[in-house]
């Protein structure tokens, strides 16, 4: 699978308990940080729709994020992790886009 078109991660958990939602559109990108994101996708997507596996414990305050893949085609693809047990591949790319993208909506998770 290349690059999908949008990537959109809905962040739970947390000392706060405020449910963040972002969305990168990655045509708007610049050509540096699209060599970047094709190496973190390469990465992530191996480990991304496998199995998660179930953290030997529950932790308080952990962060959890479901990871909405949209394809050229407009397929979309959810998968959810939480912090402690997913791949630091997912971690890495989860990361790379926060650190792009703008808040779409904060609100007290329910």
């Amino acid at each position: 699978m290349s690059v999908p078109r949008a990537i959109r991660i809905t962040e739970s958990g947390g000392v706060t308990g405020i449910m963040i939602r972002r969305e990168l559109e990655t045509a708007t990108l610049s050509e540096e940080d699209r060599a970047e994101l094709d190496e973190l996708w390469d990465a992530a997507q191996q480990r991304l729709f496998e199995p998660q596996p179930r953290p030997a414990k529950a932790y308080p305050d952990e962060k959890q994020y479901a990871i909405t893949v949209v394809g050229h085609d407009g397929t979309m693809r959810t998968i959810e992790v939480k912090d402690p047990s997913a791949p630091p591949p997912v971690i890495d790319l989860v990361t790379w886009v926060q650190a792009r993208s703008h808040p779409a909506s904060a609100e007290p998770a329910e």
